[in-house]
């Protein structure tokens, strides 16, 4: 386990947004965005190791969001996890498409996050 590792959670559902903050404050240094421009607002000063991103969200997407990430020199890096109700293959291929590190779909299980969340953190420090 990472602690203390820096993650944003990003989704404009405020119960799922508290879902993830209760089943993770314990074991990060979480950063809460309600959208994807406060997510890209918050980069300019914080860069997390992690990004629990949700697709469809008013204004700013999710996907629009990882592409931007992925795009700048100095975000590039940062693991992207899409959390998403989106559940048909051609959409989990477009979350790959632009970049995202893995794919979980709503509603998910909680030790499988946890064990994609590690995962995503173990990868970063190897690379």
């Amino acid at each position: 386990m990472l602690s203390n590792t820096p993650i944003f959670i990003v989704d404009d559902n405020p119960i799922d947004l508290s879902i993830l903050q209760v089943m993770l404050e314990d074991k990060y240094d979480l950063e809460l965005a309600e959208s994807g421009e406060q997510c890209l607002e918050k980069l300019q000063k914080n860069h997390p190791e992690l990004i629990l991103l949700d697709i469809e969200m008013g204004g700013i997407s999710g996907i629009e969001v990882c592409k931007k990430i992925k795009q700048d020199p100095e975000t590039k890096d940062i693991k992207i996890i899409f959390v998403s109700g989106l559940n048909q293959p051609e959409q989990i291929k477009a979350g790959y498409a632009v970049g995202a590190d893995d794919y979980v779909t709503k509603p998910f299980i909680s030790h499988e996050m946890l064990a994609k969340i590690e995962l995503a953190l173990t990868s970063r420090i190897k690379a």
